[in-house]
């Protein structure tokens, strides 16, 4: 009997060291008023506005299940200083970008400058600013470089960004193709067609958009892309699967755009370091995900892009 009084005791002790360690809070040392600076911006040889976003990445950070895909939860950072300038001396100080009057498209068509225009009565725009500054007077022009600086809280963040050529697409179609080895997986994936200089090496990203649940761009470099690319099946990039939500799975109607972006080696790598945290899967395997390295500097996240465009549109009718 006391032998199993004493079983019954290591029980009890056990049991209530379990629950102890469930219920008492575990500090994991963060700093709640620590944060970095996130930079996305983006200028291309499309007409402007362009715009840099800027937010803040915190380790308390969570996602705002309040709003819909316009509002993807990131603090805003308000009144700081951003200015970018080119390589011939063109300055423009960016203005906050006109509230309710522009979205965020990440998950949409991001053809020109990932940004749209919606109306000034929905709903989902009025619910915050997202950060957003646009240029005023700089203009976008392949071949030349540009500069980013930006000021907040004494905080100073510097980039910079050459601007490569693209070649123009030629023509598109669509083709029937399997986009998934394992179980044969099919869908209807743009085919593309275009001069490639031989004497340089490039980098490409292509996006055709449309989807809500996966990363919509494909990067490519040219290393293996012959003088004229007979059909190059955009989805022969590295990308985290995004066919899965972007490529139709029955016979395709309406429009398909397709939008060819230059990058450069830089840019191509801290995509490529994204794809890698998108398709790492958590196993003890894998390795410990990491930011990718970018061109920003006094350790800011994202990246600052000049970025070459040519686009196509097919429509489809059966």
């Amino acid at each position: 009997m006391a032998d199993k009084k004493k079983y019954h005791i290591i029980i009890f002790l056990a049991a209530a060291l379990l629950y102890s360690a469930c219920t008492e809070p575990f500090d994991l040392g963060y700093d709640e008023s620590a944060y970095s600076i996130v930079v996305e911006g983006l200028i291309t040889n499309e007409s402007g506005p362009y715009y840099v976003r800027l937010t803040k990445s915190s380790p308390n950070f969570t996602f705002n299940q309040t709003y819909n895909i316009y509002d993807d939860g990131a603090i805003p950072i308000h009144d700081a200083i951003v200015v970018v300038y080119d390589n011939t001396g063109v300055y423009d100080t960016l203005v906050p970008s006109p509230k309710t009057k522009t979205y965020y498209s990440y998950y949409y068509d991001t053809i020109k400058n990932e940004f749209d225009s919606i109306p000034f009565e929905d709903y989902y725009a009025q619910s915050s600013d997202f950060g957003y500054y646009q240029t005023t007077k700089i203009e976008g022009v392949a071949g030349m470089t540009y500069f980013l600086k930006v000021l907040f809280e004494n905080k100073e963040i510097e980039a910079e960004c050459y601007m490569p050529t693209v070649p123009e697409i030629d023509s598109m179609d669509i083709e029937e193709i399997v986009v998934k080895e394992a179980d044969g997986t099919k869908a209807w994936v743009p085919i593309v067609y275009f001069k490639e200089p031989q004497n340089e090496k490039n980098f490409y990203l292509f996006n055709i958009g449309g989807g809500i649940n996966n990363w919509s761009y494909s990067i490519l470099e040219d290393r293996y892309l012959e003088s004229y690319v007979n059909g190059l099946n955009v989805d022969d990039g590295e990308h985290p699967d995004w066919w899965a939500t972007n490529y139709p799975y029955g016979i395709p109607e309406g429009t398909m755009k397709v939008s060819m972006q230059s990058l450069t080696e830089e840019g191509f790598e801290y995509y490529r370091g994204l794809i890698e945290q998108f398709n790492n899967d958590g196993g003890i395997y894998s390795p410990t995900p990491t930011s990718p390295i970018n061109n920003l500097s006094s350790g800011a996240l994202g990246f600052f892009r000049a970025s070459a465009i040519t686009s196509i549109s097919k429509t489809y009718g059966f």
